[in-house]
């Protein structure tokens, strides 16, 4: 399988776009490397540090923590120690640019890529009922979104991953 994508110079894909939380609160700031597919969609890919990119899809790791214990079981959400970020403009340039609407966040891991804001995410700033259903952060609703093929997130406040998965 091929794709055919060109270079953004200069960052003229996302030149001049504004995106923001779905509620239109907040901007949502992206900045990296960026490609413009032939059907319009467009990426930005943003690498982060190799040197403490030791994140992978399993999210628990054993060995010694940050503070020198050994033996110890670490949990490393999907937003700590990842590899970089890649955001999919589904439209490019066409609006609305709103985040967890037409753009959605991955993150790359050791082991692969991962739709962010999915169900094992742990970190509080992150999760799915503080960040996703109160449109405080950018593309954290993509897990949600690719699973429940739906964007009732953004009308229904009581829903959950263990519980309730749309509204009526």
């Amino acid at each position: 399988m091929f794709m055919k994508a060109s270079p953004c110079l200069y960052g003229h894909c996302f030149s001049g776009i504004q995106h923001k939380t779905y509620d239109g609160k907040k901007n949502v700031s992206i900045e990296g490397n960026q490609l413009s597919m032939v059907n319009g969609v467009t990426m930005v890919i943003q690498i982060g540090s190799f040197e403490r990119c030791i994140q992978n899809m399993a999210m628990t790791q054993k060995g010694i923590n940050e503070y020198g214990n050994p033996n110890t079981s670490i949990f490393y959400g999907t937003y700590q120690h990842g590899c970089g970020v890649i955001y999919v403009d589904l439209n490019g340039k066409s609006g609305p640019n709103k985040a967890d609407y037409d753009l959605f966040k991955f993150e790359i891991v050791t082991d692969g890529i991962i739709p962010a804001g999915n169900k094992k995410e742990v970190v509080w700033t992150q999760t799915f009922s503080s960040s996703c259903l109160n449109a405080v952060s950018g593309g954290t609703c993509t897990a949600w979104f690719m699973e429940n093929k739906n964007r009732d997130y953004m009308k229904c406040k009581d829903l959950s991953w263990t519980g309730k998965r749309k509204c009526k």
